[in-house]
């Protein structure tokens, strides 16, 4: 999830989001059934045992959801900054090529009305360069949020 990327997102968050939930109602109903079991028969044996096994293993997987989550927040605040990049590149080019025409018209201008005037060089438009290629950086809270969800599952899982 977080190393490689998948090589079909919809289905890899299906199936990651459909196990996730079968996981996390599994465990929560193995901990309720175990609970349920040690209060009905009014003494301590084996199920307690297994009620504060379901109640790690929901523990671990609440904080697997959590690191999911994060994850797919994360891919969407990038979506969004890599798509305000873009607009604000192609609304920079657009104020280039207005001044360039701008400059071509006023220097036409002058030429008519008989003035010499040189051409500047005009530079080069990069417009083979890849929109995808927007390096937007990463999620900087990210980190602080894992560092949170970490701390918090750590201080379940030993009270």
């Amino acid at each position: 999830m977080e190393t490689q990327p998948p090589v079909s997102p919809t289905l890899f968050h299906i199936r990651l989001a459909s196990s996730l939930m079968l996981l996390l109602s599994a465990c929560g109903a193995m901990l309720w059934h175990s609970v349920l079991s040690v209060l009905e028969r009014g003494r301590p044996n084996m199920m307690v045992m297994f009620a504060f096994e379901f109640a790690i293993l929901l523990i671990t997987s609440l904080g697997i959801t959590g690191r999911y989550v994060l994850n797919v927040v994360e891919k969407f605040i990038l979506k969004r900054e890599a798509a305000r990049r873009r607009e604000a590149r192609a609304v920079e080019r657009e104020v280039t090529r207005n001044r360039r025409s701008e400059q071509r018209a006023e220097n036409q201008r002058r030429r008519d009305l008989g003035e010499i005037v040189e051409d500047e060089a005009e530079p080069e438009e990069d417009d083979d360069e890849d929109d995808d290629e927007i390096d937007v950086g990463g999620w900087e809270e990210k980190g602080t949020w894992v560092f949170y969800l970490e701390l918090t599952t750590g201080s379940c899982h030993s009270p």
